[in-house]
């Protein structure tokens, strides 16, 4: 979609699809910030200054966006204040999605960053076999790892009989649920 260095001339407003925004460090290393999905806007830094694309975007599933220009909406944002308003929502939103992923890549173990994502699906979903939603590779990075940690830390799991590994389909067995409860919503920022 996007490559640093673009010229930004308007942000997009996602709405079908997926797709994993990142950073790449000059040894290649990839750095994911966030994902991209329905409802997400990204881009919209060209608003306040920014003249290029500072990150690369990596489409997981095919996206449908609007592109909105910058300039027209600059102008609206002045004449409507609850656009301004659902922009400032909007950026809230994304920043304490980059804020989690950051937390959680960095103070928790491999295994347990797996775990916390595995019960997120698991809400998500609604019940005890979750769907990855991107190849296994994708989630790896999402989560701060190395595709090969992820592995080897999914196999911990299946060996301990937590889990059940099937593609991407994953198959969260009693224990698990048992173990890794889930919090209910009204705690979970507690």
């Amino acid at each position: 979609m996007t490559q640093t260095g673009d010229a930004a001339r308007g942000f997009f407003v996602i709405q079908k699809g997926l797709a994993r925004v990142y950073r790449s460090s000059e040894q290649g290393r990839e750095l994911s910030l966030v994902l991209l999905e329905a409802g997400s806007i990204y881009g919209e830094s060209c608003l306040f200054g920014n003249s290029q694309f500072t990150e690369n975007v990596f489409v997981l599933k095919p996206l449908e966006a609007y592109f909105m220009p910058k300039e027209p909406f600059l102008k609206a944002l002045g004449q409507d204040p609850q656009l301004s308003l659902a922009l400032a929502k909007s950026l809230t939103r994304t920043m304490q999605k980059v804020i989690n992923s950051l937390d959680q890549n960095t103070t928790l173990q491999a295994s347990d960053r797996i775990i916390q994502f595995l019960n997120g699906l698991r809400q998500k979903q609604q019940g005890a076999q979750v769907v990855l939603p991107v190849p296994k590779k994708e989630v790896a990075l999402q989560l701060g790892m190395s595709p090969e940690t992820f592995s080897r830390e999914l196999r911990k799991l299946e060996d301990d009989a937590l889990i059940r590994v099937d593609r991407r389909a994953i198959h969260l067995g009693k224990r698990f649920c048992q173990e890794h409860p889930l919090v209910p919503p009204q705690f979970r920022h507690l």
